[in-house]
């Protein structure tokens, strides 16, 4: 079973891009729920989450996201995803919450939304 780990740089407009790696279907998203905890509270409430290496998103993926992103603008900021593949997007779509949280093509076009935010 792969461990979750993940890395978060910080970008040159001072959002927060984080990577998880080692995601196996036998892990779950709540791994992630104090990931974000943890930067949130340290003050890093503009996350950008790049999904770049997960493949699938269940229902608890989505809740974990859409939790966090709710915790970041209690704090003034936000969670937006990026570079999601087709069937992350297919899924999103589907269910229909992207008034709730956004997916960027590029990590650059998340950072530059999510940046100008006051």
């Amino acid at each position: 079973m792969n461990e979750l780990r993940y890395t978060a740089e910080e970008s040159e407009k001072g959002a927060l891009v984080v990577t998880f790696h080692g995601f196996s279907g036998e892990k779950t998203f709540k791994d992630m729920e104090p990931i974000f905890l943890s930067l949130i509270e340290q003050g890093q409430n503009k996350i950008i989450v790049n999904l770049e290496n997960i493949e699938y998103v269940d229902s608890k993926g989505w809740g974990t996201f859409l939790w966090a992103a709710e915790l970041a603008r209690d704090r003034n900021g936000d969670v937006v995803l990026a570079q999601a593949n087709i069937e992350v997007q297919k899924i999103y779509q589907l269910i229909g919450i992207e008034e709730f949280i956004k997916i960027y093509p590029t990590i650059a076009e998340a950072e530059n939304v999510l940046c100008a935010m006051e």
